[in-house]
């Protein structure tokens, strides 16, 4: 077992809680468990030590109960998902993951096709259908390419964990802009803050510098929290490792290298956020918003990861063994 001493970490954002957590998190432990996606004292012990509720109210604080809650039962779902792949024996099997992809999009009538059935099946149907008359055709448009990307993502990391391959470092770095699923974290802030950015703002040049920025900061300071259970697991698909692997240096010394990069990051996203609000008065409310949401993110993710035992209680399986909390909540059984 290898133990990771963690960085210290440059934020200079203020930490934000919605008042609403508690409130978020007993709806989502409720409405998950009624679904089944919680059934077993393990599977439910791992989500309440991993506090959900808690990363949403940090990265969302200003939203609204309805909002919230939402926000927060998509974002276990993905938890929920991202397991069955990151620690059960889909993520070393790309056909059999493909089917479970191609049947989840069937649901949302992305692909033709039989749907995928099982409680994760069912989940989604509701998600979606919660989502519609909160969003517009454009924001669902954008945010079913994002999510499209994001589960091609899940094929090349599977395809990694099978061959036992470390990702290069700079195809890393492209594939995680996808595979964090952050893209999908920054699109709900339209949807929590009610906002709709004008076409030609949200593609500007600027803003989209700044999402990437974001979308590094958080997904590369997760590689660091991740790795303990990443390196138990098996799992290559991490920052740190990539560098590792390309620099020939200590595990220690890719850490730092990686906290390094977030730094830079960090530092480039404040440098970066001053000029975006330049020349916007007619929208300057609304991406003032979009700028505090990334804030809130970029914050919001840090403190979380501290105080959550997702990456922090590691349960000491070999790779390709279901861990105790991995629910069947899928139609493909396990071979």
């Amino acid at each position: 077992m290898t133990y990771i001493t963690l960085p210290a970490f440059y934020c200079p954002f203020p930490s934000q809680l919605s008042p609403l957590v508690e409130e978020v998190h007993q709806h989502t432990l409720a409405w998950a468990s009624s679904y089944n996606l919680l059934q077993k004292e393990a599977a439910l012990r791992r989500f309440n030590g991993a506090r959900y509720a808690w990363l949403a109210a940090r990265t969302y604080p200003q939203a609204g109960f309805a909002e919230l809650a939402l926000t927060n039962d998509f974002f276990s779902w993905l938890f929920l998902l991202d397991d069955q792949f990151d620690d059960g024996l889909l993520g070393r099997q790309p056909e059999r993951m493909q089917e479970v992809i191609q049947g989840l999009l069937a649901i949302l009538g992305v692909v033709s096709g039989e749907p995928l059935q099982g409680p994760l099946a069912r989940a989604l149907y509701e998600l979606w259908d919660r989502m519609l008359p909160l969003t517009t055709p454009r924001w669902r448009t954008r945010f079913i390419r994002h999510l499209l990307a994001y589960f091609d993502s899940y094929g090349w990391e599977t395809r990694n964990r099978a061959s036992g391959t470390i990702p290069d470092v700079e195809v890393y770095i492209e594939v995680r802009q996808d595979a964090g699923a952050m893209r999908l974290a920054l699109d709900y802030m339209d949807l929590t803050e009610h906002i709709d950015l004008p076409v030609e703002i949200y593609q500007s040049s600027l803003v989209q510098v700044l999402l990437r920025l974001t979308n590094n900061i958080v997904c590369w300071s997760n590689d660091i929290f991740s790795l303990e259970k990443e390196l138990a697991r098996g799992d290559l698909n991490n920052l740190v490792l990539a560098i590792q692997q390309e620099r020939g240096s200590s595990l220690p010394e890719a850490i730092a290298r990686v906290n390094e990069l977030v730094t830079r990051e960090v530092l480039l996203f404040q440098e970066i956020s001053q000029l975006a609000l330049v020349g916007v008065s007619d929208y300057r409310p609304d991406l003032q918003k979009y700028l505090a949401g990334m804030q809130a993110w970029i914050r919001g993710n840090l403190d979380w990861s501290l105080e959550s035992q997702r990456y922090s209680h590691v349960e000491h399986a070999a790779p390709g063994v279901t861990p105790s909390y991995l629910e069947n909540i899928l139609s493909i059984s396990p071979e």
